[in-house]
């Protein structure tokens, strides 16, 4: 987004871009990450299945509603 800027795009055209250029990236590694937490969740302490289960949901949520919905009417 600051090479964006740098090359004379405005701050808001400048943040589009940087959202639309690195969405692969993002949603691939929230993949990842959601899978790596839910095998979390299938273990057999309390603590590990908390925290998979709460992790994986968290990112599933910022993946999902946050960057899919919220981040695309900029």
């Amino acid at each position: 987004m600051r090479e964006a800027v740098d090359r004379g795009l405005k701050t808001e055209a400048a943040v589009a871009h940087g959202i639309k250029t690195t969405a692969g990236t993002v949603t691939s590694a929230a993949v990842v990450m959601v899978a790596v937490f839910a095998i979390f969740a299938t273990l057999s302490q309390i603590e590990l299945k908390q925290l998979g289960v709460g992790l994986g949901a968290a990112i599933l949520i910022d993946a999902t509603l946050v960057r899919a919905v919220l981040l695309r009417r900029r």
